[in-house]
């Protein structure tokens, strides 16, 4: 439940963190709708992810990370600072860390990997 009790804290961080005006949640969710490939969110579903009183679909998160400069563990979690540099090193214990992941956390990463592979599909 901290999840989401947090969500809209940090996106609202995210938004401030690139001068993202989210006064209205109208036009964020006009903005959102022109990066996002899938079915459109209302305003109404935008004023929930502000007020943490519900979290984006993980297509959804995947769009918000996209657009905002963080990690979509970030948005989801809090985990690391939002921007994550990457080395070559770290990839070589991926199964490792994967195996580590709660059963929740892993069928997040297996939901990322599949939107992010459907959306490599349609570009």
């Amino acid at each position: 439940m901290a999840k989401l009790n947090t969500f809209g804290m940090r996106l609202k961080a995210a938004l401030k963190k690139t001068n993202i005006t989210y006064s209205s949640p109208t036009k964020l969710a006009t903005e959102f709708n022109l990066r996002h490939y899938g079915k459109p969110v209302s305003a109404q579903a935008v004023r929930k992810w502000l007020e943490s009183n519900s979290i984006p679909s993980v297509d959804k998160i995947v769009t918000l990370s996209s657009w905002l400069g963080v990690s979509a563990a970030w948005l989801l979690f809090g985990e690391n600072l939002g921007v994550e540099e990457t080395s070559p090193e770290s990839y070589s214990d991926l199964r490792s860390n994967f195996l580590h992941l709660t059963p929740e956390a892993q069928e997040v990463v297996q939901e990322l990997i599949l939107v992010l592979l459907r959306r490599q599909k349609v570009k």
